[in-house]
């Protein structure tokens, strides 16, 4: 008999870290702020991408879930075409400002 041992990848996980200032308006129903996100790649893998899911950006006139929820054969008729007659105080974004690797500016897209 013999035993066939081979040494197991060692356990990594991602890492993000958030810091948050959020400025909280109950009567407008707002929030205001910004985000410090700091991600760290533990894989033994080199990332050439990283994505983030910017979710208020859907809640702006011509916005793909705007078309999408004017256009689709069944609607949901909770949202129909109410985004696209979104005031601008009624409009919710996400903006980044910057984006650095390794403390260095780097360019992304929305």
């Amino acid at each position: 008999m013999s035993l066939n041992i081979s040494a197991q990848r060692t356990y990594w996980q991602q890492e993000i870290d958030y810091t948050m200032n959020i400025d909280v308006d109950t009567e407008k129903h707002q929030y205001k702020g910004d985000q410090k996100v700091v991600y760290t790649n533990n894989s033994p893998d080199e990332l050439d991408r990283v994505y983030f899911h910017l979710y208020f950006n859907a809640f702006q006139p011509g916005s793909m879930m705007d078309v999408r929820s004017r256009t689709i054969t069944d609607p949901d008729r909770r949202v129909g075409d109410r985004i696209s007659k979104l005031s601008e105080d009624e409009i919710g974004y996400q903006k980044i400002r910057s984006l650095k690797q390794d403390g260095k500016d780097v360019k992304f897209t929305h």
